[in-house]
């Protein structure tokens, strides 16, 4: 049973750090059913340590009276020190029989490499982060028309256009780059499913503003609004990798300007075309079109993220939602 796994691993694994032995508390269990094999992962957290120290010493001897061909793999998934991010596969050290007690090295020689992996975390996360690309993506349709007298009318002019884009982003930054911080500081909490349920809502009140003109909706208050929201959510990919404090500022600035980057990105490749057919009947097609498909994926999300409900939409977008 669990606690008798729980004995046997703990009377044979520790960690210590400049000769200070680190207490292990026990955090909780899963069981893994794979082809190769059921497994039982224990997790544990190390109390003790005020910041992230150059080494650890590991002694890890399970298994080896049983079997001596067999090995375990030290791997590390985040490190801000080194610019490592949820890697899953670089192996940093290799128990065996005869080496149960090493030193891990967790130490770089500039602090530049991990504040250039969060830009890159932040930058995949956009690229990767389908809900905020559509919310983007409903706010950058509008972006190269007016409303007129209760009708969208294809901007005068690229300057026009461009000042409306920009207003847009910058309203967007502001506010997830607010919520973002408060939620890294422990200043701000919600419940992951209510942001998780808002955030697909956010694409629909977007997309549902697309086709009400005559509504004078300015697309900026949209991005504005929900963009807090969209931070909170931003927030659980730090909670994730876990934030060293001592480099708690220059996480939340790489993230961002990632998170900008990746943004940029995406309106280099849109908006230019956009603009281009604009005052096209194709155009008229794709806005409105593409608006109401926009509202269908979101109304999808909300039933699936905040109720559980199952739509048989999800077998129509199954293929484009993965």
């Amino acid at each position: 049973d669990l606690d008798r796994i729980r004995e046997y691993m703990e009377a044979r694994f520790s960690l210590s750090s400049g000769g200070q032995p680190l207490e292990l508390r026990f955090t909780g269990h899963d069981v893994r059913f794979v082809d190769w094999g059921d497994f039982v992962m224990l997790t544990y957290a190390s109390t003790g340590l005020e910041a992230v120290p150059d080494t650890i010493d590991i002694h890890f001897s399970p298994f080896f009276e049983w079997n001596s061909d067999h090995r375990d793999m030290v791997i590390i998934e985040h490190n801000w020190k080194t610019g490592t991010f949820n890697n899953e596969a670089s192996v940093s050290l290799i128990m065996s029989p005869g080496n149960t007690n090493q030193t891990l090295d967790l130490t770089s020689s500039s602090v530049l490499r991990g504040f250039v992996a969060m830009i890159w975390q932040g930058v995949w996360h956009i690229l990767i982060g389908l809900d905020h690309i559509l919310f983007l993506i409903a706010l950058v349709l509008p972006a190269v028309l007016t409303r007129q007298e209760g009708r969208w009318k294809p901007a005068e002019d690229f300057r026009t256009a461009l000042i409306k884009l920009v207003a847009i982003v910058t309203f967007f930054t502001i506010a997830h780059s607010v919520t973002l911080s408060l939620a890294a500081l422990d200043m701000v909490r919600f419940p992951s499913r209510l942001i998780e349920s808002i955030i697909a809502a956010s694409i629909a009140v977007a997309a549902a503003a697309n086709l009400m003109p005559q509504l004078h909706i300015r697309e900026w208050s949209i991005a504005f609004l929900f963009g807090l929201f969209h931070g909170f959510g931003f927030a659980t990919v730090l909670g994730d990798i876990g934030l060293a404090r001592e480099f708690l500022v220059l996480t939340l600035l790489g993230f961002n300007i990632g998170v900008e980057l990746g943004q940029i990105a995406i309106v280099i490749l849109v908006f230019p075309v956009l603009f281009l057919l604009r005052g096209t009947i194709l155009y008229r097609w794709i806005f409105r079109a593409g608006s109401v498909f926009l509202i269908l994926i979101a109304l999808h999300w909300v039933a699936e993220r905040g109720f559980g409900w199952s739509l048989p939409i999800r077998r129509i977008l199954s293929g484009f939602l993965g």
